[in-house]
């Protein structure tokens, strides 16, 4: 260690003006004491080994002493080479004095090699492979050791310890790091500890966390699994934490799980019978504790259409990742045709991803109104699904990936003759943190069947909340289908957010093309007591014009727990 022989000449007739004010050095009290240059060793560890403190009087003997005790830690830690300047002494106040201890780590000496003890389930070779060690000086040897435990993390050493022990200095004239690893036991959890779940089963938790089937856990894989857990409704936040290599906490804070939410459309443009649409759903979330759910939801729609949806979801089996939704629906359009549907969808589920069957029954029968306008048609659809979920959270996703890929094939059942036709649904969408609370989204979705003998009842859908914001719910039909949703949000707290849009809309039938549908507006999504509010305000684009502005759409809804 290196001291500096003399104190600078203008600190000394400081600290004599100092005296000569004040009268006795024993009344200076030490305003503040600061540290500069540490990079290596933090302010909080060296502040433990020095005697002088903002508060105190002010000691030379002891302010000495500590610089001889800063010089040692330093050693200790294994950082040769390191200047301790004598520290600056300034008067804020007649009384008070400020202290400022400079320190020069001399962080351009370069480490010729490293030298690893105490691992035995990792060899040095394959460890040194993984970190960066030409050149390497000071300041990135201090970021060495957690590198090489986020290195021994992967490998499911989750308590790996990696500490500097020294450095020496070779006749050569070169330098050797040594570091020592205390590599603890692999993780291998057999026991898991529960906090927090009132309603929750342990086993719904394990499954959701898919830690039960995990063959390595890494700290990916916790930050994973508790991603997952998030994920639902009814789970506020969750934490997971190695308590041993053994032992696992899983600590959840569980929300209400009981969902009320409605949805309210008005265009002032509209007939007088069209002009409000919306929809209400309530949803029975966690039922048993078990990820069970049922929900019930209505809709009203233009043309005097109504809906009603029930729809189950089967968590299955503990230790089976496989899992099923059910809907069964009743549409009815005016007085012309009486629509039912059984949906059911099965899936193997791995952690992101849902690989499954699709198979829905579609019966139309002809309503009261006379001529018929429809005759009883049945709609067989049979396929396959894929799933793909990424995002951080599921209320306000600051990044992130989802995805849906839908094949099928549909078998129409009209009047005793049988048409076969091929279709797909294809939706992605992309989140990306522009900034702490700005974020970016952007999605794209895709309807398509065979242009083939179509039924009015096999058109997509396209306008409204969903896809098409700023026109009528499924204002526009077709057999090939698209639109595309730009946001740009910025988050106000975990639930809510405010954020402008900007869709657009293509759409394609036998009578008409329309690909120039366009919408712009600005949205909000706010916590309050009574629930989750949202307001929508669109403007469309059409046949060449926006919209007037007291014509946009607006769509407000509110989602409350119970």
């Amino acid at each position: 260690m290196i001291l500096s022989k003399l104190m600078p000449i203008k600190y000394c007739l400081i600290l004599i003006l100092v005296i000569i004010m004040s009268g006795s050095i024993s009344c200076l009290t030490i305003s503040s004491l600061s540290l500069q240059g540490n990079l290596l060793i933090s302010a909080e560890k060296i502040e433990t080994v020095i005697f002088s403190a903002p508060g105190l009087e002010l000691d030379l003997k002891t302010l000495t002493a500590d610089v001889k005790r800063i010089s040692k830690l330093y050693e200790q830690n294994g950082y040769p080479d390191v200047i301790i300047n004598y520290p600056e002494i300034k008067t804020s106040v007649s009384t008070e004095v400020d202290i400022i201890i400079s320190i020069n780590e001399n962080q351009r000496m370069s480490i010729d090699e490293i030298q690893l003890s105490g691992n035995s389930y990792l060899s040095s070779t394959s460890i040194l492979e993984t970190i960066e060690t030409q050149g390497l000086s000071i300041s990135k040897l201090s970021g060495l050791p957690a590198q090489i435990a986020d290195h021994y993390g992967e490998q499911g050493f989750l308590f790996a310890e990696v500490k500097i022990d020294s450095i020496r200095q070779t006749d050569e004239n070169e330098h050797i790091a040594y570091l020592n690893i205390i590599e603890h036991k692999p993780a291998d959890f057999s026991e898991f500890v529960f906090r927090g779940n009132r309603v929750t089963r342990e086993n719904t938790l394990l499954k959701l966390a898919y830690l039960d089937r995990a063959y390595d856990v890494t700290p990916k894989a916790l930050k994973e699994a508790e991603e997952n857990i998030s994920k639902r409704p009814y789970i506020k936040s969750c934490r997971i934490i190695p308590l041993d290599h053994r032992k696992l906490l899983i600590e959840i804070e569980e929300d209400r799980m009981t969902i009320l939410s409605g949805l309210l459309g008005i265009n002032n443009a509209a007939d007088k019978n069209d002009r409000i649409t919306g929809f209400a759903n309530v949803e029975f979330l966690n039922l048993f504790g078990s990820d069970r759910s049922l929900e019930v939801f209505w809709e009203k729609l233009p043309a005097q259409r109504e809906l009603i949806d029930l729809n189950y979801h089967e968590s299955g089996i503990a230790r089976i990742p496989v899992q099923g939704d059910f809907s069964l629906s009743r549409e009815e359009v005016d007085s012309t045709y009486v629509r039912t549907n059984f949906k059911t969808m099965l899936y193997y589920y791995n952690q992101k991803n849902n690989y499954g069957i699709y198979l829905s029954l579609d019966q139309f029968f002809p309503g009261t109104r006379r001529p018929k306008v429809v005759e009883k048609t049945g709609f067989t659809k049979l396929g396959v699904f894929w799933d793909f979920d990424s995002r951080d959270n599921i209320f306000n996703p600051t990044r992130g990936i989802t995805s849906h890929l839908l094949l099928y094939n549909v078998l129409t059942e009209t009047d005793g003759e049988n048409l076969s036709k091929n279709a797909a649904e294809i939706d992605l969408q992309f989140l990306h943190k522009l900034s702490s609370r700005f974020i970016g989204e952007i999605s794209s979705s895709m309807r398509i069947i065979e242009n083939k003998d179509l039924t009015i009842f096999e058109y997509f859908y396209l306008g409204g909340s969903d896809n098409l914001r700023g026109f009528l719910e499924n204002q526009f039909t077709g057999f090939r289908v698209g639109w595309l949703n730009l946001e740009l949000r910025y988050l106000l707290s975990r639930y809510s957010r405010v954020f402008v849009f900007g869709d657009y809309g293509y759409v394609k039938n036998p009578e008409y093309t329309m690909g120039k549908l366009f919408s712009l507006g600005l949205g909000l999504r706010i916590r309050t007591k009574l629930g989750l509010l949202g307001i929508d305000y669109g403007l469309g684009y059409e046949n060449g014009n926006f919209n007037d502005l007291q014509d946009g759409l607006i769509h407000f809804g509110i989602e409350t727990k119970l």
